[in-house]
C-alpha cells in the first residue's frame, strides 16, 4: 500500500436512517438542515479541508437526493444570474465542490458499515482512504478527518476515530472491539431459516472457536447478555447454548461469575503443534437450500428430464472421444458452439457461425467479456431503470459509468435516453421482456435503437434472459436478428431455463470483435466448466431442450394463471395483479391503502418474515423509485404451492394494516 497524501474518501450513505424517522421517510438523514447547509455538506467540507480530492458515495435508490443536490443545476444558476442574484450561485454550488470529482456506487442491500465501506473496493486504488459517516457532526477547528490524517502520515498505518458512547444505547453504534476473543464474535452468524435450532447453531460456533484457541484455555467467555445484544437473540437461547458446552465438557459455570472455557477439553489438548489436525466439524458448511415462494429466477427442478440428461451424461463421459481429453478451446466446446448457433437460427431468428459464440458461465462474466473485448474503462453505459442489480454492479466493478434511464410502458426509449445521456458508448436492453416489468419492446423502437447505435457507432448488449417462455401470441425476433452494421452483442442463458447449478451461458459477438473477445479469453482465461459443455450439446441436438421448452412453456403458463387467480382473490384491495405475456415472475403493484401505509421494502420484509420470498419492486431502481410493487417469481413451485404461499402471502398484509 502506497503512503502517499490521504486523496480519496467514502461516505457510506445507503442506510434507511431509522433512528430519525418519520423524516427520514422522504428526506435522507444527510440532507437533514443544520441551518441553512444539510448535514452532509459539512462531511464534504471536512473532506475537502483534509486535502481529498475524489469523494465515494456508497448509496442506495433511496438516497438520490443527495446526488441531486451536488449535480450541478444549469439552468437554477442562470435564473439567479439573471435576477443579479450571483451571491446565491456560490451557496448553491461553492466553487470548493470543483476541487473534487463525485463517485456514487450502490449498495443493494443494507449488510452493514463493512459491507458499505467494501462496495467502494472498485474506485480506491492501492492506497489509503478516508472513511466520513455523514450522520455525525463533530465541529473543531481542525476537521476529524485531517486529523486523523495527521496521525496516518506520521504512523503509516491504519487510524480510528472513537468516542465513548452510552452502554444502554450501544447497539446503535459500530463498536470498536479490544480483544481476540471478542473479535472472534464477528464470526458468529445465525440463520434463522435452518432447521437446526439457534442455540445448537450458537453453541457449534462457541464449539469450533474453542478448538480454534480464537478463546484460550480458562478464559471467560462473552456473557450471556453481551451475545444476546451482538447476535439479537434471546438470553434463553444463548444460555441454553452454553448449558450444551458444559454438559459436552467445553465449558464450566462457576457461581456468580460466568461461564469459562473448560481447562482441558474432551479428547482435545491444547498444543502449539496442533497445525492442521484439529477436530474437523462440518457444522459450519452451508445447507444448500431448495427455492422458496415466491423466489425469482428459480425455475422447475422436480420436472427437469433428470434420467435423460443422466444417460448423456454416461453415454458422452463413460467411454469419451479423444476430443474431449483435449486442451478446450478458449470458447468452450466447438459441437456445442454449433449446436447454439442453430438453436438460436431456429427459434430467435438469429444467423450468426460457431466462431461468433463463446461460453460463459453466467451474466457477470458475460458482461466482462464484453465490456472488456468492446469498450474502456470510463465509457458511459447506459441501462434500463428499473433494471437488474446483478448487472449494475458488475458494470460498476469493470470501471464503467453506469447511467440508469427510466424506462416507459414501452420500455426502453433511445430518443428521449439520448438526450439525457450524449456521450454514451453502449446500451444494455432487455427487448424480448424488460427486466423486472415485463414489457416487450416494440419493434419501431427497437429499430430506433438500431438508428442510434449505427450514428453514433455505439453497441448494443441484448440480454434475452427468459425469451423461451412466452404464452401469448409469437415472440418477436431477437434484437440481434435485425441487425446488419454489427451494432448488437447477444446474451443468453441456459441456467435460469434448465438448471441453476448449470452455469452455462453464451454470447454471441458481431464478427467484427471476435478477435477482441479471444484476446480477453487469453489473458483471463476460460472459467465455464468444460464438463456440462458435450451432454448439453446432445441435449440440444436430439430435442431433449426444445421439447423441455415447451413442456415448461405450458407448465409455467398454468402457474401464473395460478398465482395471479389467488392474489386477485385473497390480495383483492391490497395487490393489483395482471397476467404478464411470458416470463418467469410477475409484478404485482401495491394498492393505495398499502401505499399509504408502507413501502414495498417494509412489505417485503414483513411477509419474508413469513418463511415467503418477494422482491420489493422499488430496489430494482437506481434512481428514484416510480413504482411500489412485489417481485414474485412462480415457474420452480407446484400449483398447491403457489395456491398456499398466496394465502400466506395475503394474511400477512391483512394482519400489518
Amino acid at each position: 500500500m502506497s503512503n502517499q497524501k490521504l486523496k480519496t474518501a467514502v461516505l457510506p450513505v445507503a442506510g434507511f436512517g431509522s433512528r430519525f424517522l418519520p423524516i427520514t421517510k422522504s428526506i435522507p438523514k444527510e440532507m437533514l438542515p443544520i441551518i441553512d447547509k444539510p448535514l452532509i455538506q459539512f462531511a464534504i467540507e471536512e473532506a475537502i479541508e483534509a486535502g481529498i480530492e475524489k469523494i465515494v458515495f456508497i448509496t442506495s435508490h433511496t438516497k438520490k437526493a443527495i446526488e441531486d443536490y451536488f449535480s450541478i443545476n444549469s439552468e437554477l444558476e442562470k435564473r439567479l444570474i439573471e435576477s443579479n442574484k450571483e451571491n446565491l450561485v456560490e451557496k448553491i454550488h461553492p466553487k470548493y465542490l470543483d476541487k473534487v470529482a463525485f463517485s456514487y456506487v450502490f449498495q443493494e442491500e443494507p449488510n452493514g458499515l463493512g459491507h458499505a465501506i467494501l462496495q467502494a473496493k472498485d474506485h480506491v486504488d492501492d492506497e489509503f482512504f478516508g472513511v466520513i459517516l455523514a450522520d455525525d457532526l463533530l465541529v473543531h477547528k481542525i476537521g476529524c478527518l485531517s486529523q486523523l490524517s495527521n496521525i496516518h502520515n506520521e504512523s503509516k498505518s491504519s487510524v480510528l476515530g472513537v468516542f465513548t458512547a452510552d452502554p444502554e444505547k450501544i447497539s446503535n453504534y459500530g463498536k470498536m472491539v479490544q480483544s481476540t476473543s471478542s473479535a472472534a464474535l464477528l464470526s458468529i452468524s445465525l440463520d434463522r431459516n435452518l432447521k437446526e435450532p439457534l442455540h445448537a447453531q450458537l453453541a457449534g460456533h462457541l464449539r469450533r472457536l474453542i478448538l480454534d484457541r480464537r478463546f484460550e484455555a480458562a478464559e471467560r467467555l462473552p456473557s450471556s447478555r453481551m451475545l444476546a445484544d451482538e447476535l439479537s437473540i434471546s438470553r434463553v437461547t444463548v444460555t441454553t447454548a452454553f448449558d450444551q458446552l458444559i454438559s459436552e465438557g467445553y465449558a464450566e459455570g462457576r457461581q456468580g461469575s460466568g461461564v469459562y472455557v473448560a481447562a482441558d477439553l474432551p479428547g482435545y489438548t491444547f498444543s502449539s503443534d496442533r497445525g492442521s489436525h484439529g477436530a474437523i466439524d462440518d457444522d459450519g458448511l452451508p445447507v444448500p437450500k431448495l427455492p422458496i415462494p415466491f423466489e425469482t429466477s428459480a425455475p422447475d427442478l422436480q420436472n427437469f428430464p433428470h434420467r435423460e440428461w443422466a444417460r448423456i451424461v454416461d453415454q458422452v463421459w463413460r467411454s469419451p472421444e479423444p476430443s474431449l481429453l483435449a486442451k478446450p478451446d478458449l470458447f468452450g466446446w466447438g459441437p456445442l458452439r454449433r449446436a447454439i448457433a442453430s438453436h438460436l437460427n431456429d427459434w430467435r431468428g438469429v444467423q450468426c457461425a460457431p466462431s461468433q459464440i463463446v461460453i460463459t458461465s453466467g451474466l457477470v462474466e458475460a458482461v466482462e467479456l464484453t465490456t472488456k473485448a468492446a469498450l474502456a474503462a470510463g465509457d458511459t453505459v447506459m441501462v434500463e431503470d428499473p433494471g437488474h442489480r446483478v448487472l449494475r454492479n458488475a458494470l460498476l466493478a469493470n470501471r464503467l459509468v453506469c447511467k440508469p434511464v427510466p424506462v416507459d410502458e414501452n420500455g426502453f426509449n433511445i430518443q428521449a435516453s439520448a438526450k439525457l445521456c450524449r456521450n454514451a458508448r453502449a446500451v444494455f436492453v432487455t427487448p424480448s421482456r424488460q427486466y423486472p416489468l415485463g414489457m416487450t419492446l416494440p419493434l419501431a423502437r427497437r429499430l430506433e435503437l438500431l438508428e442510434w447505435a449505427v450514428r453514433t457507432k455505439g453497441l448494443i448488449i441484448e440480454d434475452d434472459f427468459d425469451s423461451e417462455y412466452r404464452y401469448v401470441g409469437q415472440p418477436l425476433p431477437a434484437l440481434m436478428s435485425l441487425d446488419d452494421q454489427e451494432c448488437v452483442i447477444y446474451v443468453g442463458s441456459f441456467s435460469k431455463v434448465l438448471l441453476p447449478t448449470l452455469r452455462l451461458g453464451f454470447v454471441v459477438f458481431p464478427k467484427r470483435l471476435i478477435s477482441n473477445a479471444r484476446d480477453v479469453m487469453g489473458s483471463t482465461g476460460p472459467r465455464t466448466s468444460f464438463l456440462a459443455q458435450p451432454p448439453l450439446q446432445q441435449f440440444i441436438e436430439t430435442g431433449g431442450f426444445a421439447t423441455h421448452i415447451r413442456r415448461m412453456r405450458r407448465l409455467y403458463a398454468q402457474r401464473q394463471k395460478t398465482l395471479v387467480a389467488a392474489l386477485q382473490h385473497h390480495a383483492k384491495g391490497l395487490l393489483r395483479i395482471e397476467p404478464a405475456s411470458g416470463g418467469m415472475h410477475i409484478v404485482a403493484e401495491l394498492a393505495p391503502k398499502l401505499v399509504d401505509k408502507m413501502t414495498d421494502i417494509e412489505v417485503a420484509e414483513r411477509i419474508n418474515a413469513v418463511g415467503i420470498s418477494v422482491s420489493a419492486l422499488s430496489t430494482y431502481f437506481a434512481g428514484r423509485p416510480t413504482q411500489q410493487g412485489l417481485v414474485l417469481g412462480y415457474a420452480g413451485f407446484d400449483e398447491d404451492s403457489i395456491q398456499s404461499s398466496a394465502v400466506q402471502l395475503a394474511n400477512a398484509l391483512k394482519r400489518r394494516i
